[in-house]
């Protein structure tokens, strides 16, 4: 009988343990969660900055895209040995908007030559998507207060305005 007392609170120790475990490793999965990478208002605006003024069309491949930065390197190797042949093709794992880069390669080029910058804004978009758009928006509006001769030329020119 002692015998079967002591495993009894034997198992609800450990039962005991195994729940302080869980709710302890709940807590880290939390605050892991919280600890993601925010970029103040300021720093969205350099993010965005060299794509804002891209037309609607170009940024909802543009966006996320850079949250596959390998993706892109990808991408960009791809098209310069597609220069000698035509046939090849992307990888059928790559994300639509990746893929979608393929027909813009000057963009998929400013993406790949500051994979830094690209890494930073996939990182933005990923866990401030509604900044990053509010970003977008007011660098635009910026840009049309200050009359901007570039921001006019290139809008027209892609379809925003």
């Amino acid at each position: 009988m002692r015998f079967l007392v002591f495993l009894l609170l034997l198992t609800l120790i450990d039962i005991g343990s195994l729940s302080q475990v869980r709710a302890d490793h709940s807590i880290e999965s939390r605050a892991s969660v919280q600890q993601v990478d925010t970029f103040p208002s300021q720093e969205l605006q350099r993010l965005v900055g060299p794509i804002a003024l891209y037309p609607d069309e170009l940024l909802s491949l543009v966006l996320p895209a850079a949250t596959y930065p390998l993706q892109i390197v990808q991408a960009s190797r791809l098209l310069k040995s597609s220069d000698n042949d035509q046939s090849i093709v992307p990888e059928e794992s790559w994300h639509p908007s990746v893929v979608g880069l393929l027909n813009y390669p000057e963009v998929l080029e400013l993406m790949n030559a500051d994979l830094d910058w690209t890494w930073q804004l996939g990182t933005a978009v990923a866990n401030q998507n509604d900044d990053v758009l509010e970003a977008i928006q007011a660098f635009r509006h910026r840009a049309r207060a200050a009359g901007s001769h570039a921001f006019v030329i290139r809008a027209t020119l892609m379809g925003c305005l």
